[in-house]
């Protein structure tokens, strides 16, 4: 298609808006695939969990470690690490403005630079602060380090998951943990902010590089963290789903391009319910189930939950 206007606003609504509409029109199935897929899923695991206790019961293991270690602590550990990030950093700047002051002659790059003392003194003062804010990244990485040796050396990331399939204390702190760290590098990042906002520096290059280069490896760094934290908080939980999964009901799902049965392996995915029959797999959308039939593999029996009965 051939644009031919001269007026600037009209060529960027020309090619701006059907950009727009494509992704809208993406994004809304996917939206409503989602929310659909939710839908049927919190329906159906409420009549299985009101029918069999052992759903429940696993249900409110994990529900309990997702409360308490994983948000609550996680919460309040992460402020505590951007306090300290603020310490860490304040401390790290003290140390190397007294090293500054104690090995350089302001007196004598006053004369050298034709510069005055108080120019002199804010440039010293800003390579300082981005030295310290470069060295605090890596004081902190090194002190992630030790802990993630002494984690793995205590065999910590191993989820320990007591005879009741609830998470022992001993693994209450290994994910929040990881949210301290987060939270120290964003301290870091964020007085680094506040402080640059302030300053205006003769020759900035030096502190753009390292700025740079701190907040390339604070991200790399959070990223790390943040999986760390993930890949553990999974491993509980199926952890915990190891202790119930062998007494969960057996179940038949009727779709519209079948019937799918077995033993319920896995409910706690948002999209899928997994089941399991002759040590073979079987996976369902939730939004696919047209009708699901429950029955207790120590009991006689049979529940039936229909797509229409739910709604």
């Amino acid at each position: 298609m051939e644009i031919i206007t001269d007026e600037p606003l009209k060529i960027l609504s020309q090619l701006v808006i059907p950009f727009f509409l494509v992704i809208i029109t993406g994004l809304i199935p996917t939206i409503i695939k989602i929310y659909l897929s939710a839908r049927e899923k919190n329906q159906y695991i409420k009549l299985l969990e009101a029918d069999f206790p052992i759903v429940e019961k696993f249900l409110g293991a994990v529900g309990f470690y997702k409360i308490f270690p994983v948000y609550f602590l996680s919460y309040w550990l992460f402020f505590g690490g951007v306090v300290i990030g603020f310490i860490i950093e304040i401390i790290f700047v003290q140390a190397i403005i007294y090293i500054f002051s104690h090995i350089i002659n302001i007196h004598y790059i006053e004369n050298v630079l034709n510069l005055s003392s108080g120019v002199v003194l804010l440039n010293g003062v800003a390579l300082c602060y981005s030295c310290s804010f470069f060295i605090s990244i890596l004081f902190v990485i090194l002190i992630f380090y030790l802990w993630y040796k002494f984690l793995k050396l205590k065999k910590l990331f191993i989820p320990k998951i007591n005879k009741d399939g609830m998470v022992e204390i001993s693994s209450w702190f290994v994910s929040p943990s990881f949210w301290v760290f987060i939270g120290i590098v964003f301290g870091l990042n964020i007085i680094i902010f506040l402080y640059d906002q302030h300053t205006n520096v003769l020759y900035p290059g030096f502190d753009v590089i390292v700025y740079m280069l701190g907040f390339l490896v604070s991200f790399i760094l959070i990223v790390r963290l943040y999986y760390f934290a993930k890949f553990f908080n999974d491993d509980v939980i199926r952890s915990i789903l190891n202790v119930y999964k062998y007494g969960f009901p057996y179940i038949k799902i009727k779709t519209e391009s079948g019937e799918v049965e077995g033993q319920l392996r896995d409910i706690i995915n948002k999209s899928l319910v997994t089941l399991s029959d002759k040590n073979e797999l079987k996976i369902v959308p939730w939004d696919k189930i047209q009708t699901m039939e429950a029955s207790n593999p120590n009991k006689n029996g049979q529940l039936i939950f229909d797509s229409d009965s739910i709604k």
